[in-house]
């Protein structure tokens, strides 16, 4: 990536000198060149500022590697996507539509940036259950667990766990959290546990709560 732009900065440096060493060989005042070239720099860099600091956060990018190419990441906006080029003046974004989002590299300095596959490419997933209740919280917990450690792509390390993390107006609210390998298999994986779970809860008899609400009428004495 370096490369291309190096060559571009060498040859200009090589022209403006080589110009310069034939002006003075012919007895020609180099100073006013110099001072047109000052002046000509000065309003360039001062049209191109934003492209300028663009190409500079470039290679703080490419010198620091907050992420690389593939890595799957959140920006600000709420976007996210896999890292698909890190070019001198933005960074290309590949969304889950398959489309591009070009950042100005300027961007990325100035806010925020989750990497999702930096420095680990391991990902949690987290399932949420809620069931009525009076449910046997143990056998919950079990069947949540068994169905984690059972599946294929679920690490080992860290071990799964399940947690009753609120006794809600109308259920008690449990969480699993385990790990897998790559982002490429976390919706699918929690997709999976979701339906293993559904089934396991069915056939234990473990009610899934819904919202509800108790009315009760009272008779006015007259």
């Amino acid at each position: 990536a370096f490369a291309p732009l190096v060559n571009r900065l060498v040859n200009i440096l090589v022209a403006v000198v080589a110009v310069m060493i034939v002006f003075d060989h012919f007895g020609q005042n180099v100073s006013s060149l110099l001072a047109l070239l000052s002046v000509g720099s000065l309003a360039i860099a001062l049209a191109a500022q934003d492209t300028i600091s663009n190409m500079i956060s470039g290679f703080v990018i490419m010198l620091d590697r907050p992420f690389r190419i593939g890595d799957r990441v959140k920006i600000p906006t709420g976007e996210e996507g896999d890292v698909y080029e890190i070019g001198i003046r933005s960074t290309k974004i590949l969304d889950f539509d398959n489309n591009l989002v070009i950042v100005p590299n300027s961007e990325f300095l100035k806010t925020r940036i989750v990497n999702y596959s930096f420095p680990a490419s391991a990902v949690r997933v987290t399932v949420e259950v809620n069931v009525a209740y009076g449910s046997d919280i143990a056998k919950v917990k079990k069947i949540l667990l068994d169905h984690a450690r059972a599946h294929p792509d679920v690490l080992k390390t860290p071990v799964p766990e399940v947690y009753l993390t609120k006794l809600g107006e109308n259920a008690l609210q449990f969480k699993l959290f385990c790990r897998v390998a790559s982002f490429k298999q976390q919706f699918a994986t929690a997709e999976k546990l979701r339906i293993q779970i559904y089934q396991a809860f069915d056939k234990a008899k473990i009610e899934i709560a819904l919202p509800q609400q108790i009315v009760r009428v009272r008779e006015r004495k007259r």
